[in-house]
């Protein structure tokens, strides 16, 4: 009976996790190609496209993300999608890490860890990103979970592409050493074995593999063979070798070049996107260090030296932080499981409870908003803060009675789980907003690059010219000029015949010319204009409390505009209303 029982747990445990892995793939590949790349993404995604097509272009510090995706550019043609193809597949594959330490969180904790990295902001967005930092978080954690699976060969091939994943692995991987070595020789080493043997008989729900030289040397060859083929593309780009040197390179001149962003950018946005993971892995991490949980310290340890290590590294990026939520997030579902465990007798008073502090938590909301709108109005700025005060103290009140009638672990419960319920759906709608998929073109601290607003009107657009005039699409000549330096509207035009020159000669005559707006156009042909929207740059320092309600309430920040304008030569339009000229082939 018990083997039935046990039988049956297992594949429960087996229909949630595919159920969360589908509904992280259906997250991060629904209109994965809609949005337009940036500057950054671009400059990745041609260099791929290079390679897919035989030239050996000088490789950026990314072999991984350059070399596969040249395999589905040859295989697929370029696009959007496959240009995001492989951050999305990892990133998805990445949810399934927890089944593997199920001993270690719990088997609740680790499915509840799952749906977390499914749904989270940060996660989620950098899923549908164009670069190597959701490849780097997600090949090393399914290395991990490898090698607690004991599948050794496995673990060393995942850990050689992790490797090829840029500067961002070696930060990965140098935060994962430092508190490795924090954990283990913190004290003597007579400690760390009386630790050890203590960890043995209490903590037997631990399952650690075995290390062993024979399987350390079974990882390591195959994780050497998996970065000569995968980093060589099977010998056919080998100067993707180089590339990864010069990411190593790339992490160790980043400790003394100059600091990129302010420190009160990284708490901010764990703050604004994490609120739940912070909450519940704070209330997590108290109780553990009182009960000495040793996998709860551990994770607190890892939590710690990364965020630490983000904010002392110069070149640190908002991404960065990324390393840090999973961490968080373990922590976090090992309160939100134990959470789970109550008396089913006092299931209604909890629900009583929760659903009081999420009415009041939803108020709250509401009242930000209005806020927010009125807050240049005394009045109707100070009646907004008495209605808030107000509806805390009818919380307060609330609470009491609650206690005085049942119980004071009812209460906390109940405020427990109405937060949690709220900042879940907080949660939710940060990571539509950060992912793109409820605004196009929303300013997030996930997002910073600027974003190329009106590339679809301007690829519309020198289309239409190109069969108003060619009868075909992508049969016009473009001219752009090097001071221009988008590599957004390269990839825009990536099959079209494009010539990027220093300076544009005064006898040239190009069909299309592209020119950042205000450039003067110095050539005896004759030409007609339209400008787009080629950037838009969030402006957050200086920030007043009223932009920044603003920005949380509806994503609206005061930013920087760049245009460009689009000049078609005058003899384009000579056939408009009367079909082709048959004179042109």
């Amino acid at each position: 009976m018990r083997m039935m029982t046990s039988s049956r747990r297992f594949t429960l445990e087996q229909a949630l996790f595919s159920l969360v892995f589908f509904l992280a793939l259906v997250l991060r590949f629904i209109n994965l190609g809609a949005q337009p790349l940036t500057d950054l993404e671009a400059k990745w995604a041609l260099q791929a496209a290079e390679i897919a097509r035989g030239s050996k272009p000088l490789l950026g510090g990314q072999p991984a993300y350059l070399l596969l995706t040249a395999v589905n550019f040859f295989i697929f043609g370029t696009s959007n999608f496959m240009a995001r193809f492989w951050p999305a597949l990892v990133g998805s594959g990445l949810v399934l890490v927890p089944a593997a330490f199920q001993k270690q969180l719990g088997r609740t904790a680790a499915i509840l860890l799952a749906f977390a990295l499914a749904l989270d902001p940060g996660m989620f967005a950098f899923s549908r990103s164009v670069e190597s930092q959701m490849m780097a978080v997600g090949f090393m954690g399914l290395c991990l979970a490898a090698w607690q699976s004991k599948k050794y060969k496995l673990a060393g091939s995942l850990g050689g592409v992790t490797l090829l994943c840029g500067s961002a692995a070696w930060f990965g991987a140098f935060g994962l050493g430092l508190s490795w070595l924090i954990i283990n020789y913190a004290g003597k080493r007579k400690k760390i074995e009386t630790f050890r043997k203590d960890e043995e008989l209490v903590d037997d729900h631990e399952s650690i593999p075995t290390f062993s030289e024979n399987n350390f040397r079974t990882s390591l060859v195959w994780g050497a063979g998996t970065l000569l083929l995968v980093g060589t593309m099977l010998f056919l780009v080998p100067n993707g070798l180089s590339a990864w040197a010069g990411s190593i390179a790339d992490f160790i001149t980043g400790w003394w070049s100059p600091v990129r962003l302010p420190l009160w950018r990284f708490p901010v946005t764990l703050l604004v996107y994490a609120p739940l993971a912070l909450t519940s892995g704070v209330i997590s991490l108290v109780r553990g260090i009182l009960k000495r949980d040793k996998i709860i310290i551990k994770l607190g340890i890892l939590t710690a030296v990364y965020f630490l290590l983000v904010l002392a590294y110069p070149a640190r990026q908002t991404k960065d932080l990324v390393w840090m939520l999973v961490p968080v997030w373990s922590l976090a579902v090992i309160e939100l499981g134990r959470q789970l465990e109550f008396d089913p007798a006092k299931k209604r008073e909890i629900i009583l409870a929760s659903v009081i502090m999420l009415a009041f938590m939803i108020y709250v909301w509401l009242d930000l908003i209005s806020i927010s709108s009125g807050f240049n109005d005394p009045t109707i700025f100070r009646s907004r803060i008495y209605l808030l005060l107000g509806a805390l103290l009818i919380l307060i009140l609330s609470m009491f009675l609650v206690a005085a009638i049942w119980d004071e672990k009812i209460v906390f419960r109940g405020l427990f789980w109405g937060g949690t319920v709220a900042l879940l759906l907080f949660t939710i709608s940060d990571g539509l907003n950060a992912s793109g998929l409820r605004q196009a073109f929303s300013a997030e601290f996930w997002q910073p690059a600027p974003q190329f607003i009106q590339a679809d009107l301007l690829e519309k657009t020198v289309e239409d010219l190109s069969v108003w005039r060619r009868g075909q699409t992508k049969r016009l000549m473009v001219t752009t000029i090097t001071d221009l330096n988008s590599p957004s509207l390269l990839w825009l035009l990536r099959d079209w015949q494009v010539d990027v020159v220093d300076v544009l000669p005064l006898d040239a005559s190009p069909d299309l010319v592209i020119l950042p707006k205000g450039v003067e156009m110095r050539i005896s042909s004759a030409y007609r204009g339209q400008d787009f929207l080629i950037r838009k740059t969030p402006i957050w320092d200086g920030l007043q409390l009223d932009g920044w309600l603003r920005w949380i309430a509806y994503r609206k920040i005061p930013d920087q505009s760049d245009f460009v304008v689009l000049w078609a030569r005058e003899d384009l339009f000579q056939v408009a209303g009367a079909g082709l000229d048959p004179s042109i082939p």
